[in-house]
């Protein structure tokens, strides 16, 4: 008896023990299964049930504590647990995150879409409650130790660009993944393709695809009150009417155009929320997809010849829609408001015609001025300063800045051909741009450290790339024809691996060799005389040699003694 009692105690610690490890087993697997129609009609007959998704993963961010000038949000963390929580009651394996660091949050994405999108039959949603902000046409989402972009290349190095977020999708192998950013910004991976939703899931939907949605486009003010979120789990549950074709699924495509409609018509379009798909052949072609429960889902009305009659009604309105959305026109999407005003397309068609209205043409009087100098100036204009025959602002601002080191002058704030009214035209241009590639001394040194101790050594690139720049900044006298100029030379060695080329060539143009040249510039025009420019050091085997010949002191010759 006391050897059965303690088999039993045995038993229960064990399975005590494995019980978490199980349940979370089966949190990875929670997927999805589907009902497949013939057509994109929704009243098509159902041709095979498939399991859409075998996994479901969620990777849930929140950040409020931001310093470096950003103000502290209030409501993107609480948003965050909101969030997770109802992912998770919908059988999605949640990792939630809140005030990540630049680090972490690269580390956080990477590992998300790398290691959970290694099933290809799994589905991945990220949700990012936080500042985004777009500089120079680049969309960057913001971690808690982010400076103000003022900062520049220390801004860029550690927010995320949109770019590098768009890096880490294509890593996954799962078919679908979406993400979605309580946060304002557009450009780079947001230069997406919109697209109709299907009226049925098909085969269509299950094809590859990654999809995005922003609460906010570029340059507006996006609200930390809560909204966005609760207009997007009201469309998960079904309390809103999100799923267009009542089939008790809702997709991307699906909730992108109802927050579109809800969230302009709110703000009265001081937010417009963008979505899409990825602008790739090989990642726009299905459509992520949520199941509507069935106790969130709207009752079904009991079988009476009413309801026979408003399904019949449903029905020429989907015939409707259909017609107008496959002509696409201005016209045909009017005619099917008119019909039906309030109709369950009735936002996507607004959407539409709002996106193939022409923006009206600008009135003369919102024309922008150019601005005028104070009397007595001497007026210096900047001429537009191209990188690969493309005006490069951030390298114009550079110069800018320096010029005003200058007494007496007044430095026009836009960058232009037209020279009408300045004494002195300035110009600038890169005349070198270098890359030499070579091995990273510290790589077999990782690499051996892997070998004998694991994955506790972290990886090193076995390449560095050292970037060489050098931009000439050249002051011409307009009257006289006097012409003034300097230049500076930039270098740095980065793991272009982990620094895109593109940051290291901003860094470099922008603030070390223009803010430099126009430095020296300035010096020259001055009459002070500028440094130069330290010396280039030389490591292959001629150049160690020639510096320790050169560094040898010079040898006295012997007197030759006379008797």
């Amino acid at each position: 008896m006391p050897q059965r009692k303690w088999i039993w105690w045995f038993l229960c610690a064990a399975l005590a023990a494995i019980g978490p490890t199980l349940d979370a087993a089966a949190a990875e697997r929670r997927g999805l299964t589907v009902e497949l129609r013939a057509n994109e009609s929704k009243d098509a007959a159902i041709v095979e049930e498939v399991e859409l998704y075998a996994a479901s993963h969620a990777l849930v961010i929140g950040i409020d504590g931001y310093s470096g000038g950003w103000p502290r949000l209030s409501n993107a963390v609480k948003d965050a647990q909101l969030v997770a929580a109802a992912l998770k009651e919908r059988g999605f394996a949640v990792t939630l995150k809140t005030d990540l660091t630049s680090r972490q949050l690269k580390t956080a994405l990477e590992e998300f879409f790398v290691i959970k999108g290694e099933d290809p039959e799994a589905r991945l949603f990220v949700w990012f409650a936080g500042h985004g902000v777009t500089e120079n046409g680049e969309g960057f989402i913001v971690p808690v130790d982010a400076p103000l972009p003022g900062a520049g290349a220390t801004f860029r190095l550690k927010a995320l660009s949109l770019r590098r977020f768009g890096e880490f999708v294509h890593l996954a192998q799962s078919k679908h993944a979406f993400a979605g950013f309580d946060s304002c910004f557009a450009g780079t991976i947001f230069d997406t393709a919109r697209a109709l939703p299907p009226v049925a899931v098909t085969r269509a939907t299950t094809r590859p695809v990654r999809q995005f949605l922003t609460s906010g486009d570029a340059g507006q003010t996006v609200s930390d009150d809560g909204t966005f979120r609760e207009l997007f789990l009201r469309a998960l549950s079904g309390e809103e009417r999100a799923d267009a074709n009542g089939d008790k699924f809702v997709t991307a495509s699906e909730i992108g155009i109802f927050l579109a409609d809800r969230i302009t018509n709110l703000t009265q379009a001081k937010q417009t929320p963008r979505y899409g798909k990825l602008r790739d052949k090989n990642f726009d072609l299905g459509d992520f997809v949520f199941a509507l429960r069935g106790d969130e889902a709207p009752p079904a009305p009991r079988r009476t010849t009413a309801r026979a009659a408003r399904t019949t009604v449903m029905n020429q309105e989907t015939v409707f829609w259909q017609a107008a959305s496959k002509d696409g026109t201005p016209a045909a999407y009017n005619a099917y408001l008119k019909r039906y005003p309030n109709g369950t397309f009735a936002p996507l068609a607004r959407l539409q015609l709002r996106e193939k209205t022409p923006p009206a043409a600008a009135a003369p009087k919102q024309l922008a001025k150019r601005a005028v100098p104070p009397p007595g100036a001497e007026v210096y204009r900047l001429a537009p300063v191209k990188r690969k025959g493309v005006p490069r602002a951030y390298l114009a601002a550079a110069i800018r800045r320096r010029l005003g080191a200058l007494p007496g002058i007044w430095v026009d704030p836009v960058a232009s051909a037209d020279m009408t009214g300045a004494a002195v035209r300035v110009s600038g241009k890169v005349v070198r741009y270098e890359r030499n590639d070579r091995v990273n001394p510290e790589f077999f040194a990782a690499e051996l450290g892997r070998l004998l101790l694991g994955d506790a050594v972290r990886r090193v690139s076995k390449q560095l790339s050292e970037v060489v720049v050098e931009v000439e900044v050249t002051a011409r006298t307009l009257a006289s024809g006097e012409t003034t100029a300097a230049s500076a030379v930039a270098r740095r060695t980065a793991d272009l691996g982990e620094t895109p080329e593109s940051e290291v060539e901003r860094e470099l143009l922008g603030k070390a060799a223009a803010e430099e040249a126009a430095r020296r510039l300035v010096l020259r025009l001055k009459g002070e005389t500028p440094p130069e420019d330290p010396a280039v050091l030389d490591f292959t085997l001629p150049g160690l040699l020639g510096k320790i010949i050169d560094s040898a002191p010079p040898q006295e010759e012997e007197e030759e003694n006379s008797d």
